[in-house]
């Protein structure tokens, strides 16, 4: 029973970061390209082929921020419960 109590608002905590620094990255990266896109072409606004691109690499960087997310509050997640238990099973 312990174990759900520690894990349903980890998992909450973990989604919701995941969510915001994999949005907050695909916007950043989005931009970016738009940015160097407008370097090199000075037109506004950018093609079709370009806002494809973009929109790609956002994507990949978002998904690859969320993951990168999830496994980090993962581990730390695990590291918490393995002190927990470690806590315990000393205390008794």
């Amino acid at each position: 029973m312990f174990a759900f109590r520690h894990l349903i608002p980890e998992a909450l905590h973990a989604i919701v970061h995941m969510v915001f620094l994999g949005l907050l990255c695909a916007v950043i990266a989005g931009g970016v390209v738009l940015g160097v896109a407008y370097a090199h072409t000075p037109h506004w606004p950018p093609s079709s082929l370009t806002l494809l691109v973009a929109a790609v690499i956002a994507v990949l960087a978002g998904y690859a921020v969320g993951l990168t997310t999830l496994v980090r509050d993962v581990l730390h997640g695990v590291k918490d419960l393995e002190r927990d238990i470690v806590k315990g099973v000393e205390g008794k």
